[in-house]
């Protein structure tokens, strides 16, 4: 992370009207046109109380393809958040429905999530008043079986019981 930035609100429309109180902008690294480097990252945790293990790690390269002209940077990380909410056994009764019961959801644990993905960047030097940068970024979510017919993508499958509710297999 080269810097973060405080932007005091109101911030009108530049960065969304979602930004009257103001923004925090996150502006990373950039490639490096004249160095050859990198890094590995990596951590575990666990949760107080019970709750399953927390583990992130993350990969950096910065590789200058011609020298002091063009420059590519790559991030690939992950990010794993042991789940620590516990489903217990409960009934509900819907005003004209019959009483049901959750015991096929009981569980503990049951909002894990990760995030993975990857940011890569490329930085060409024209002259000494003109640069092209060019930056993407990939990321993904999985969650865990936190909202029932949801899938980890947030998209609705239809299912209100079972075992799966659209979590993927190794996810739970």
């Amino acid at each position: 992370m080269e810097r973060v930035e405080v932007l005091e609100g109101p911030q009108g429309t530049l960065f969304g009207g979602g930004a009257q109180a103001g923004a925090l902008r996150y502006i990373t690294n950039k490639p490096k046109l004249d160095t050859t480097e990198g890094d590995v990252n990596v951590g575990y945790g666990i949760t107080a109380r019970g709750g399953d293990p927390n583990a992130n790690g993350n990969a950096t390269i910065n590789i200058p393809l011609i020298n002091d002209v063009l420059a590519v940077r790559g991030t690939i990380f992950e990010d794993h958040r042991g789940g620590y909410i516990s489903n217990v056994p409960g009934t509900i009764a819907v005003a004209g429905g019959p009483l049901t019961n959750n015991n096929n959801l009981v569980g503990s644990n049951e909002n894990p999530v990760t995030y993975t993905g990857l940011r890569a960047s490329a930085l060409l030097k024209i002259n000494d008043d003109w640069n092209v940068l060019i930056q993407q970024k990939l990321p993904e979510h999985a969650g865990g079986r936190l909202f029932p017919g949801l899938s980890p993508r947030g998209e609705w499958n239809g299912s209100r019981s079972g075992p799966d509710h659209g979590v993927r297999p190794g996810l739970r």
